[in-house]
């Protein structure tokens, strides 16, 4: 398993800033984590959504770095779980 963080320098409107991604060595991405403009941040399943893969075709490292509008880095798996873990933690309530 490989995880990676993808920034675009200028996304479409309705497009992330920036998505963690989780990458298995077939290339298929099981888990994501998308960041929005607006400030939302949410998780998104492969088997929630009854895939085998987030992405339409296999993920390429190589071939996404040639991307002049996309950084791609390689992160711990460590960093995903931070990420990951604080968008499935519930904010405390309000008193």
């Amino acid at each position: 398993m490989r995880y990676y963080l993808a920034t675009w320098a200028e996304p479409a409107p309705d497009e992330p800033v920036w998505m963690a991604l989780e990458i298995e060595e077939d290339g298929s991405c099981p888990r994501l984590i998308e960041h929005f403009e607006l400030g939302w941040t949410g998780t998104r399943e492969a088997w929630r959504e009854e895939s085998d893969s987030l992405l339409d075709d296999p993920f390429d490292p190589e071939a996404a770095a040639e991307d002049p509008g996309l950084t791609l880095r390689e992160i711990p798996a460590e960093s995903f779980a931070a990420l990951w873990e604080a968008q499935e933690t519930d904010p405390p309530e309000e008193e």
